[in-house]
């Protein structure tokens, strides 16, 4: 299990070609616990803030805000 705890995840912009997925948080084939995080004014494709592919997940506490998807 991944687990990201206080952090703040800010301005991300995705990962892939030709589009970006999970501006902020981008997952696949994982266990992860997200405890106490803000994810804000990120950028994708798909899943600005968080893109979860094959995941399990646990969100507590946590604030997703101000993200936005782009269309190209």
């Amino acid at each position: 299990t991944t687990t990201l705890e206080g952090m703040t995840l800010t301005n991300g912009t995705g990962t892939g070609s030709p589009e970006p997925l999970g501006g902020g948080l981008y997952g696949e084939n994982a266990l992860i616990d997200i405890v106490g995080c803000v994810v804000e004014k990120s950028t994708a494709r798909h899943g600005a803030g968080i893109y979860l592919s094959n995941c399990t997940t646990v969100l507590t506490h946590s604030v997703i805000r101000e993200n936005s998807t782009i269309f190209t």
